[in-house]
């Protein structure tokens, strides 16, 4: 059994707005590798070195961002130090790549060069959705041999309450940040004739003062926000009273989704723009896509057939769980790494 490093660890008992990927990663490995790191990590790629010589390949998540750590310059000095050790000790890296990055629009000078970074030395680079498969292709072709894609995985789904009334039209829900572009839709709708009717409910924590503001100030009697994490249990609840999940993303960087692939979970339509995963996935009876704002009054009519394949739904979360993620990424550390 392979012995392997996961990064970040994290522990989200304190967190604003926790996010599980790395809790369900870590699970959906354990019974196929030796995971060598227990506890969260709290010295940054410091800890890589600590390892060495205990692990055989290391998972690295969100490596681009690195310069947004404490120390985070430092941290990338230690980092290519630790390459060129990794190189040497014949050590294994792979990187789950979870976003894009657009040359046009640069983050600035360490976000671009820790792509490129990654790019050149990871030796396997997993991503859930094929227009990170397409990226990779389009602006590093040498490495397009390395990538590979798995869907986003899933756990099962949430229990079913049956039919019940719309008391909304759309629910937006997750981590309240300005990437998902909900400030945006709020605007646009009170200037739209065909859409300043909508019940809107909003659910999730926002970590910023400032923007939560912008947003309330946008708020109108037919919108509802809470404020709070609450259980996705409950989250799927309010969904069945919803005709859709939305996700007003405005973001040209985000491939995948785990509020989107909860959502599948929730017995729910779902509507999403028209990249990464959410393309990935309009193949599935109640995923539907939108180019923009504009073409959204069309898909929110009111007769609008919220019928869908549940048993289609089910199948795909059994098909895509975490415990089939683990034997998928088996395989491909197999088939590429050993």
């Amino acid at each position: 059994m392979s012995k392997i490093y996961i990064y970040p660890k994290q522990d989200n008992s304190n967190s604003v707005v926790p996010n599980p990927y790395m809790q369900d990663l870590e699970r959906s490995l354990e019974g196929y590798f030796d995971i060598v790191n227990k506890s969260s990590c709290k010295n940054g790629v410091i800890e890589f070195f600590q390892y060495l010589f205990k692990t055989d390949a290391y998972i690295l998540n969100w490596m681009e961002d690195l310069v947004y750590k404490r120390f985070g310059k430092i941290q990338i000095l230690f980092f290519v130090f630790f390459i060129l050790l990794k190189t040497i000790f014949r050590k294994k890296v792979i990187w789950i790549l979870h976003n894009k990055y657009d040359r046009k629009n640069s983050k600035g000078f360490w976000v671009d060069f820790m792509y490129g970074l990654m790019m050149k030395h990871a030796d396997l680079i997993i991503t859930h959705a094929e227009d990170g498969v397409q990226f990779v292709r389009e602006y590093f072709p040498q490495c397009q041999d390395k990538v590979h894609y798995l869907i986003h995985p899933i756990n099962e789904p949430f229990v079913y309450f049956g039919e019940a009334s719309k008391s909304y039209d759309l629910l937006i829900w997750g981590s309240i940040q300005p990437y998902k572009g909900i400030l945006e839709f709020l605007r646009f709708v009170n200037k739209s004739s065909s859409l300043n009717k909508l019940k809107i409910l909003i659910i999730g924590k926002c970590p910023n003062p400032n923007y939560l503001k912008a947003i309330e100030h946008e708020l109108t009697s037919s919108m509802t926000l809470i404020n709070e994490v609450i259980p996705l249990g409950q989250i799927s609840g309010h969904a069945q009273k919803c005709k859709f999940v939305f996700f007003p993303y405005k973001s040209d960087t985000l491939l995948s989704s785990g509020v989107l692939m909860d959502s599948l979970r929730m017995h729910s339509k779902i509507i999403g723009p028209n990249s990464g995963a959410f393309r990935d996935l309009s193949s599935l009876s109640n995923v539907l896509l939108y180019n923009d704002f504009e073409n959204l009054a069309q898909l929110i009519s009111a007769d609008h057939d919220l019928a869908y394949d549940k048993e289609e739904v089910m199948q795909f979360c059994y098909n895509h769980s975490w415990s089939a993620f683990g034997k998928s990424f088996l395989k491909l550390y197999s088939d590429n790494l050993k």
